[in-house]
């Protein structure tokens, strides 16, 4: 909830900023409460329609304002854990892979990996930055449907001597996909490929014609209920 003034009235409203926290660096965790003050912006909207802008990105994950405060006006306390935390898991499990990966492949090898398994590019130097962005290869880092047809013919192919029912071996599929949503994140891509790819395995099951358009379709007007600007960002 955040409260702020305009013309000489006060304000209660409920929704997503961004906090940009200015000075010392701070020590944040999942679920944390962090409570700062600071001049409310929006952000820029497009200059033309269809165009790229910083309103509609933020919007596409919730974000509709930004607020910057020093870290020494900035309060931090441990908010309250969930039972079963799946944003909690996800970040467990995304570290767990960062730290295998920057074992075993150190580098520019390493960092790719990462991009390519988790989205993770954090790590990416400007020499790779630069060679992605001229080579126009930036989708393979971007988690996406490649990511997820990757993901779903090597669960396939690796359950066939395991499980012999389609249908048992779609449901575990199903599972799997949604468990990697969560470690990569519910990023508006992944997001609209794992329903395209639910969305196909439930009507191959089912025994029901399936195409990409109409999956795409049920993808993005589901993301549209959840948030109408995801589907600038998909």
């Amino acid at each position: 909830t955040h409260s702020f003034g305009f013309e000489g009235k006060d304000f209660n409203v409920k929704t997503k900023v961004s906090l940009n926290i200015t000075g010392e660096p701070l020590e944040l965790n999942i679920r944390d409460v962090v409570k700062g003050s600071g001049l409310l912006r929006l952000y820029e909207p497009m200059l033309f329609w269809g165009g790229w802008s910083n309103r509609g990105y933020w919007a596409s994950k919730g974000i509709f304002a930004s607020i910057a405060a020093d870290s020494a006006d900035v309060e931090i306390t441990p908010g309250s854990r969930k039972k079963v935390d799946l944003l909690l898991f996800g970040n467990i499990a995304r570290e767990h892979i960062r730290k295998i990966i920057d074992k075993y492949i150190p580098g520019d090898e390493g960092a790719l990996t990462k991009g390519i398994l988790i989205g993770d590019k954090q790590d990416f130097s400007t020499d790779l930055k630069d060679a992605f962005r001229l080579s126009g290869m930036s989708h393979i880092v971007a988690v996406s449907g490649l990511h997820i047809s990757i993901f779903i013919i090597f669960v396939s192919f690796g359950s066939v001597g395991i499980i012999s029912s389609r249908k048992k071996r779609a449901f575990l599929i199903i599972f799997t996909v949604a468990g990697y949503v969560v470690v990569t994140g519910p990023q508006p891509s992944i997001m609209r490929a794992a329903i395209m790819a639910v969305y196909g395995l439930l009507l191959e099951n089912c025994k029901l014609r399936r195409d990409s358009f109409s999956a795409l379709m049920v993808s993005l007007i589901l993301l549209m209920f959840a948030n109408p600007y995801m589907l600038y960002d998909t």
